[in-house]
């Protein structure tokens, strides 16, 4: 081999052609999730970009990167309509806001 074996990259691409698979044989909807923008460019017809539990887009790929510029790719889209208030953290957000938001719930009632 020129390069050493990557585990995770054939893991990868099986999953991916699972997913393509079960869309052409049943002809439905497959939900994905992923930060990987160039497998979700390849696989999904329409994107909805969340941030904080919120939607923030939907569209084909190629309109959410029309509404961000001409140039622009799925990681310029994810920058820019989840990346500042992914980065900002918010009371209650994150994982440790989520946490303490249950355990008060059940605290509380």
């Amino acid at each position: 081999m020129s390069r050493p074996w990557d585990w995770t990259q054939w893991h990868a691409a099986t999953v991916l052609e699972h997913v393509r698979s079960l869309r052409e044989r049943f002809g439905t909807t497959v939900l994905v999730t992923s930060h990987y923008m160039e497998e979700v460019e390849e696989l999904c017809e329409r994107i909805a970009v969340l941030s904080h539990g919120r939607l923030v887009a939907i569209g084909t790929p190629n309109e959410l990167k029309t509404r961000i510029g001409p140039h622009a790719t799925l990681d310029d889209v994810f920058a820019a309509l989840a990346g500042p208030a992914a980065q900002t953290e918010e009371p209650g957000a994150g994982y440790s806001g989520v946490r303490q938001v249950r355990r008060a719930a059940r605290t509380h009632g």
